[in-house]
């Protein structure tokens, strides 16, 4: 066979495909003004969006974010560590905006039209289920943050509710109250978006789990307490031998990314159980659980937990708490609370 003959039959094809390509795609007419669904959200949608800000507005929102994030202020304080990949930010519409300030920014952009239009009320429809939105009992999600309905009820004083609901209860409740039936097709397709979504997340939230605790332990060998380290695969995290008494110590690592007082029991319990049998088994000396939190507001939660456990167990093991800060090019620090 030929090579130089194999590679201009190949060049060929790819031409004509091309060209074929190129032909299907001018014959296509896709401009916005014929297509039937973008004209009927249009008429749907006009005098119905807000403003868009400029990076100005943008800007000085992250500002106000930062703070409202490091005293554990809703809503948004749980995404903080949301990051893109390259730059700590995104582009939209040429604007530069850090993930993170998702919910902040739609939240104040609900908080000015209430300001504006002196609204008593409002209905947000959202599929985010953390708790900086939702007072969440029992793994249900069962009213919003008071103090969101505080900050709204601040900006017109006839404010007087806030609900929050997600997509498919929100089209069942419209449902029933206009007497139009929603189709079982229509709310599952609505459903089945929503669970890839709530997918997305917990795998998102496993990725940043796993980016934080390797920081954090990097962070902790790196004080000058440990003459060296190694991660070990299984319990505990890494086994560090201490500079002064030459003691292995086992360090196990939690990032709590939304820490319950009720969900620390396990945690303290496997800990103690699991660092007793490797301290029996002659794997090290010691062991330590290095928590990490997203916000103050978490430290509170981890220290009932704590409480809690230390009520009716002993303990028997060092706990550090921390806080974990992320910075716009990926990286984590960390500021020990106890």
């Amino acid at each position: 066979m030929d090579p130089a003959s194999f590679l201009d039959d190949i060049e060929s094809a790819r031409t004509n495909f091309e060209k074929k390509l190129a032909g299907w795609e001018a014959s296509l007419d896709i401009s916005p003004e014929k297509d039937d669904v973008w004209t009927r959200l249009r008429s749907v949608l006009a005098d119905r969006t807000g403003q868009a800000p400029d990076q100005e507005t943008i800007d000085g929102l992250q500002k106000i974010g930062d703070k409202r994030f490091s005293s554990g202020i809703p809503p948004g304080h749980r995404d903080q560590s949301k990051k893109s990949v390259d730059s700590g930010g995104y582009n939209a519409s040429g604007l530069l905006v850090e993930p993170r300030f998702g919910d902040l920014a739609i939240w104040f952009e609900i908080l000015e039209l209430i300001k504006e239009r002196n609204l008593p009320s409002v209905v947000f429809v959202t599929e985010d289920a953390k708790d900086d939105w939702w007072v969440i009992a029992k793994g249900k999600r069962v009213a919003p943050q008071p103090s969101l309905l505080a900050e709204a009820m601040a900006k017109s004083p006839g404010f007087q509710m806030l609900v929050l609901s997600s997509t498919t209860r929100f089209l069942e409740r419209i449902g029933k109250q206009y007497k139009k039936k929603v189709g079982t097709a229509s709310l599952k397709e609505v459903e089945d978006v929503a669970q890839r979504q709530r997918t997305v997340d917990r795998d998102w939230i496993a990725s940043q789990r796993a980016t934080v605790e390797r920081a954090l332990g990097n962070w902790i060998v790196a004080g000058g307490r440990f003459s060296s380290m190694e991660w070990f695969q299984g319990f505990p995290d890494i086994i560090a031998i201490e500079a002064n008494t030459a003691l292995r110590i086992g360090i196990d690592l939690k990032y709590l990314h939304k820490p319950v007082a009720g969900h620390l029991h396990p945690i303290l319990e496997s800990t103690r159980n699991r660092g007793q049998f490797a301290i029996d088994g002659g794997l090290i000396d010691r062991i330590e659980l290095v928590l990490a939190a997203p916000d103050r507001t978490s430290v509170v939660e981890i220290r009932k937990g704590i409480t809690r456990y230390a009520d009716n167990n002993p303990i028997g093991f060092r706990i550090i708490i921390c806080i974990a800060f992320s910075s716009s090019d990926g990286t984590y620090d960390f500021e020990a609370i106890g």
